[in-house]
């Protein structure tokens, strides 16, 4: 699969079957009480998983909120059939050592996390230090959420969702006000690094999806 095609099936599986939801008037959404079992992708899914994650509060890395975040993505993955491996690792930040936990999901109940997969679904879970009052409902809560609905439609193709791993990176924020080369993307990096040949063959990283009327397009430099 290119990835341009993956990007484009990833894109039809953000809208509805039939016809795609029209961007709604602004306004606040009312968040459901519980996930409805659909066929096709639904926001209102990933509106609840994101409010409940925002619900955990401050989720920068080494915190009990960033460990409240990981338990339940675990615990909603394995309600579709996925099993998750967490990837702990520690790093220097500017802040002294910190201890790191990307999570990694593949589809059944004993998948080999060392077989090769084509594709790469992922987002960072870690919200910036610092700011008072920042639960990070778009950046970290709803690529999170994305995915999470996502994993669950997929649930139904196990071919699919076999070929895939989703990875959720910590670390990825900046401990300094500002990121550098060497400050930030601890997650990514260090799972980079211990990649394995053959590399898949594609990957789709979701940040700050959750905008009202957000448009997902191809970009122009994607191969063809």
């Amino acid at each position: 699969m290119t990835p341009r095609i993956g990007l484009i099936l990833f894109t039809a599986l953000l809208m509805q079957c039939e016809n795609p939801v029209k961007t709604p008037l602004p306004g606040a959404e009312t968040i459901p009480a519980q996930i409805r079992q659909t066929d096709c992708f639904n926001g209102g899914n990933a509106l609840f998983h994101a409010a409940r994650i925002t619900e955990m509060g401050n989720r920068a890395s080494g915190t009990p909120g960033y460990r409240r975040q990981i338990d339940y993505l675990k615990e909603e993955l394995a309600k579709y059939g996925w099993t998750c491996r967490e990837q702990g690792f520690e790093k220097e930040t500017p802040q002294g050592p910190v201890r790191f936990v990307n999570l990694r999901a593949r589809f059944g109940k004993t998948p080999n996390f060392l077989d090769p997969v084509r594709g790469l679904l992922t987002c960072h879970i870690d919200t910036k230090q610092g700011i008072d009052g920042f639960t990070g409902a778009n950046d970290g809560a709803s690529g999170a959420a994305a995915i999470l609905e996502t994993a669950r439609i997929l649930s139904g193709e196990p071919a699919r969702a076999g070929n895939l791993e989703l990875v959720f990176f910590d670390g990825e924020e900046s401990f300094a006000e500002h990121m550098d080369s060497d400050d930030g993307l601890y997650g990514s990096r260090h799972y980079a690094s211990a990649m394995q040949q053959p590399l898949p063959k594609w990957m789709i990283n979701l940040d700050m999806v959750g905008r009202q009327g957000k448009k997902i397009r191809i970009p122009s430099m994607t191969p063809q």
